[in-house]
């Protein structure tokens, strides 16, 4: 027997609705599980990166944060493509969350090493800057298509907020990093916080839309 269009509908919003919510569970379990590595592990915060807490007696933490990070990103390519109209902003967005999620999965597939240098450690690290150039553009493109979208409209200016803090702490970081100068490591778990606050944001939308 043939489902309705109404049946049809319907299933889409459940599935969009455990989409979001996913993500919501899965980046919230993730930053949980890095603020507890910030007070357990013997790095210094202001000199290790995400990725150096990887290495630590608990480091299975961290690793486990990462790949809660990397599934997070087919749900919402998922979720956005079913609740935001279709446009050139939104198919790029969802393109540059599925390189972000691969350069996550070539950060977990290739950690890097704090105390032997190790011919995967390019691979990491480029792999890393990547996904940290490539999320912010893709958010930008998914917050312009918000303002193509009626049901979206109202949670553009919330995004660009998002959007605008990132940018801004991308920057410190990159000024930090080229000068090498303390804090940068700092500036890249606050990107962290708003990149991930972003999403959730955005999954806390979707999920309204589809309820």
């Amino acid at each position: 027997m043939s489902k309705s269009l109404t049946d049809v509908v319907v299933e889409q919003d459940r599935a969009v609705q455990f989409a979001g919510t996913a993500a919501i569970v899965l980046l919230t379990v993730y930053m949980l599980g890095a603020a507890v590595s910030q007070f357990i592990s013997p790095y210094n915060p202001l000199r290790a990166s995400l990725s150096t807490y990887a290495n630590g007696p608990y480091g299975y933490i961290v690793e486990t944060g990462f790949i809660l990070s990397f599934l997070t990103y087919p749900l919402m390519i998922f979720a956005l493509g079913r609740t935001l109209a279709r446009s050139t902003q939104r198919i790029l967005g969802q393109i540059g969350f599925a390189i972000t999620a691969l350069a996550v999965l070539l950060v977990i597939f290739f950690p890097s090493s704090t105390f032997v240098d190790r011919p995967t450690d390019g691979i990491h690290i480029t792999s890393a800057f990547i996904a940290f150039a490539v999320f912010p553009i893709a958010t930008i493109l998914f917050t312009i298509a918000f303002g193509r979208d009626p049901r979206w409209q109202a949670f553009q200016r919330t995004a660009w907020g998002f959007v605008i803090a990132n940018l801004i702490v991308v920057a410190v970081f990159a000024s930090l990093y080229i000068s090498h100068t303390t804090g940068e490591w700092i500036a890249e778990k606050v990107d962290v916080v708003i990149t991930n606050g972003w999403v959730i944001a955005t999954a806390l939308w979707l999920r309204r839309l589809a309820s």
